[in-house]
């Protein structure tokens, strides 16, 4: 009965897949899925937060365990634990990560947190803005389980076994990963109101400004070196593309590999707008609360 249900869902998420988000990048499924997830759920989300953060909490843990033991054991060890060899915890697992969209959700919950704090107060933004804590608590929850599990890959990176060129990848995961990984921590474990309780809010909102905003702005750095390697990586392998050809290193690549660099250079361009976007709006609000100052300080 299980096997049949895991299968089902399996199958679902290949459909979903296939015919929603083919050709869609990471960042724009986030945004589009976590915007409407927040703004149907956002009274029930605001009654009922922990209810919500346990879907977050079980992958952090699930994730988390498994990308902290590859480095304080091996991967080897790590997959022969117990708790990995239940195979149908382990495909529940996955299924969850994928339908819950783990690291788009992740990337597109902190998007709009980050953005509803510099755009003008439309009601829309007025609604999500009265969730931005349960936001930003789940949305970060999914990142550092996304960075836990992804912190092996840079190890090889900073422990010097990588023997590649510098490149987009090595930036994005060996130098800008690791860096927004401790800095999401703590405006992550802030924004818990039995944490936010006990800070003054002076304390609470320097914290978040001078890690949040630096978080974010690294975390659209990282995903436009992402897609940008992702995308010249796979280009020359285009070039004399019919059917199906037999690439230099010996695999064989299709008109997946299409579908795959057009979004990863869509992906790109939309990092890079949000990121220049993010900067011109924080630039401009800071601009007006120094000219809303001033006028109080003449009154």
């Amino acid at each position: 009965m299980l096997e049949t249900i895991l299968d089902g869902l399996y199958a679902l998420n290949d459909i979903i897949n296939a015919y929603l988000w083919l050709g869609i990048p990471t960042v724009l499924k986030g945004i589009i899925v976590s915007f409407f997830f927040a703004y149907i759920f956002r009274k029930p989300l605001k009654k009922y937060p922990y209810v919500f953060y346990a879907y977050p909490l079980a992958i952090l843990v699930w994730y988390g365990m498994r990308g902290l033991g590859q480095i304080i054991f091996s991967r080897e060890a790590v997959s022969g634990f117990w708790l990995f060899q239940i195979s149908w915890l382990s495909d529940i697992m996955s299924i969850l990560s994928n339908l819950g969209l783990m690291t788009s959700m992740g990337i597109g919950l902190i998007t709009i947190v980050m953005f509803i704090g510099v755009l003008p107060k439309t009601p829309v933004v007025i609604e999500l803005y009265k969730i931005r804590s349960e936001m930003s608590i789940i949305g970060s929850t999914l990142l550092v389980a996304h960075g836990l599990f992804r912190l092996s890959r840079a190890t090889q990176y900073l422990n010097g076994t990588y023997t590649g060129d510098f490149n987009l990848q090595y930036l994005s995961f060996g130098i800008i990963g690791p860096i927004i990984t401790l800095l999401i921590v703590l405006p992550w474990i802030t924004s818990f109101p039995i944490v936010r309780k006990r800070m003054k809010p002076r304390t609470w909102k320097l914290v978040q400004t001078y890690t949040a905003v630096p978080m974010f702005i690294g975390m659209l750095l990282f995903g436009w070196a992402f897609t940008s390697h992702a995308a010249v990586g796979s280009y020359p392998d285009l070039l004399s593309l019919s059917d199906y050809v037999i690439n230099s290193r010996g695999n064989a690549i299709s008109i997946q590999n299409g579908v795959n660099f057009a979004s990863s250079i869509l992906g790109s361009k939309i990092y890079l707008g949000l990121l220049v976007t993010y900067i011109v709006l924080r630039i401009k609000r800071m601009g007006d609360r120094k000219k809303k100052s001033g006028k109080k300080a003449t009154e």
